[in-house]
């Protein structure tokens, strides 16, 4: 320190370029300091936005691993519903009627690929209509229900237990 104290006072030209020096590594510090405080912001808003798309995404997960239709039941278990209640709902949103104990779908939606209707033959001889959803018509639901305020369980608040 003392060599460079000396040499400084000596030479005003060294004095300069190690102002201009420390000037540089200032307004580096400073830039690097400001894309710091920006990506920790965007990393702060990319965690917000997977804590928000965290379960519609894992509810999709969860359908997509049944490609095949499911019946009702199936769906109404992932609002915390029974089967009659949810077909209730369906019904209530003008989504379904039911028409000689079988459910069927409103023209707006019979053409759209969201149903497939299974046959159940019985003992007696006779068959049953069964309605089941396809993979397009869950997506539907889901859809529809949220814009309703409607979730299913795996996206709704949990309740903390009551101690």
């Amino acid at each position: 320190m003392p060599d460079l104290l000396e040499e400084l006072q000596k030479n005003t030209e060294k004095n300069a370029e190690l102002l201009a020096s420390l000037a540089a590594e200032q307004r580096n510090r400073i830039k690097l300091e400001d894309e710091n405080r920006k990506l920790s912001e965007a990393a702060r808003t990319l965690r917000a936005t997977v804590e928000i798309t965290q379960p519609k995404a894992t509810y999709y997960d969860l359908i997509l691993e049944n490609p095949e239709a499911v019946p009702v039941t199936l769906i109404a278990k992932d609002y915390g519903y029974s089967a009659v209640k949810f077909n209730a709902l369906l019904h209530e949103y003008k989504i379904q009627f039911a028409v000689g104990g079988t459910w069927e779908l409103y023209q707006e939606y019979a053409d759209c690929g969201y149903t497939h209707n299974n046959v159940h033959y019985t003992k007696t001889g006779h068959n049953k209509v069964h309605m089941c959803w396809t993979q397009k018509g869950r997506f539907f639901l889901y859809d529809f229900l949220k814009k309703e305020g409607i979730l299913p369980k795996i996206e709704q608040p949990r309740q903390e237990a009551m101690v």
